[in-house]
């Protein structure tokens, strides 16, 4: 997954843009489009697999949310 090739430092710079209130605004976009969504496309594999990796790179910006948020907590 692509998640292990980010760094950790690039991961922070990730989960803070998100938690602004831009980011937050953003975020709620993204998850609406793409990862509250059906990605199971009958009959075309290609394009199921297409939308798992939309779903998959909203994840990784879910990850980096928390991620900063337990450090933050962590301080």
């Amino acid at each position: 997954m692509l998640l292990r090739q980010i760094s950790e430092s690039d991961m922070i710079k990730i989960g803070r843009l998100f938690m602004s209130p831009a980011g937050k605004e953003v975020m709620g976009i993204l998850d609406k489009q793409f990862y509250h969504s059906i990605s199971f496309t009958p009959g075309d594999p290609d394009m199921t697999a297409f939308r798992e990796g939309q779903r998959d790179m909203v994840q990784i910006i879910r990850t980096a949310i928390k991620a900063v948020e337990q450090m933050e907590e962590g301080e």
